[in-house]
């Protein structure tokens, strides 16, 4: 599945109706949830039984839809699955009831929307999903990212939020620019169906450092790239320009190394300045502690008044992501 990327929380303003559901295990270890008056349209049961069954997580009865009909959204920052069932309401699922094992669900949300009917599936942990058509049923299960994608990367637009916005040049803010990079980043990858792509943040969100980096580890990321602007420390504009890019030493392996020395030739290419090279991150936190091979691009220098241009301009933002983009698939390839 490529769409693993969505909406950052669900909107209920846009639905007609909705009702919260949470409920305990019975003895089983089985969850029954949700009804309409007396009829019941969510029915968690135990589906280890079934043929292939072993990491089913739900169960949709699809005798009267087909896969156009259902959309899911991973919204993994969220460690939430949106399930969408578009042309149907909620008179399907008293005929119908959704079905499955409550391992890792932590609750469910469900609703009528404009377009059909929703259901929201909160999880205990961060998880990668696959749907599979089989037998008049539509099947969701978990599964390592893994064995979904050859390739993992995981993409961290540096700062954001009120309380970090980075470095601010001429009322430019860091965390604007590091997030336009690697949103253009992410639209790179999504022509290719053999990368998972993940990306820390979406918009203008103060997520904390141990946040992005666990979930690199979690992921057990091929590449983790971090976004950053440089600037001088004396808060002047001067002439100080380039790409450095920032790499964990104690990674014996090299992988992290070799991850920046290509990261800092494409990025400096792409981005039309000077190669200023790779030097040590390990005082940098999210460098520190990644497991996985990592990376932090110091993309150019705000406090560079042509650099500072560049930097906000959206054809040398789409030319640094292009670099970014080149890097890794050139990295991921060795």
């Amino acid at each position: 599945m490529k769409n693993t990327e969505g909406k950052m929380a669900l909107s209920f303003a846009v639905m007609a109706a909705v009702i919260i559901i949470f409920a305990g295990l019975d003895s089983r270890g089985i969850l029954t949830l949700a009804s309409i008056g007396d009829e019941v349209v969510i029915e968690m049961v135990d589906l280890a039984g079934e043929e292939d069954a072993a990491n089913h997580l739900l169960r949709l009865d699809a005798e009267e839809l087909n896969e156009k009909n259902i959309t899911i959204t991973n919204n993994y920052r969220e460690n939430t699955l949106i399930i969408e069932i578009n042309g149907t309401g909620g008179e399907y699922f008293l005929k119908h009831p959704l079905a499955g094992n409550s391992d890792h669900i932590y609750g469910l949300w469900y609703g009528v929307t404009k377009k059909g009917f929703e259901f929201d599936v909160e999880l205990d942990d961060l998880y990668e999903f696959k749907g599979t058509m089989r037998d008049g049923y539509y099947y969701i299960d978990f599964a390592d990212p893994h064995e979904i994608y050859d390739k993992v990367v995981v993409v961290d637009p540096g700062h954001g939020g009120a309380s970090s916005p980075g470095t601010v040049r001429q009322g430019v803010l860091e965390a604007d620019v590091t997030l336009a990079i690697g949103l253009k980043l992410c639209e790179f990858f999504e022509a290719d169906e053999s990368v998972g792509i993940y990306i820390t943040r979406a918009d203008d969100t103060d997520t904390e450092l141990e946040e992005r980096v666990a979930m690199a580890n979690k992921l057990g990321a091929d590449a983790f790239v971090s976004i950053h602007c440089n600037s001088t420390t004396s808060g002047n504009m001067d002439s100080v320009s380039g790409t450095e890019v920032l790499y964990q030493t104690t990674d014996e392996s090299g992988s992290s190394l070799e991850l920046a020395q290509i990261l800092a030739s494409h990025v400096a290419d792409t981005f039309e300045t000077e190669n200023r090279g790779v030097i040590n991150g390990d005082e940098i936190k999210i460098i520190r502690t990644s497991k996985v091979p990592v990376a932090l691009v110091e993309v150019g220098f705000m406090s560079n008044v042509t650099e500072l241009g560049k930097l906000t301009d959206d054809k040398y933002q789409s030319l640094a992501a292009e670099g970014i983009y080149d890097g890794i698939m050139e990295f991921l390839e060795e």
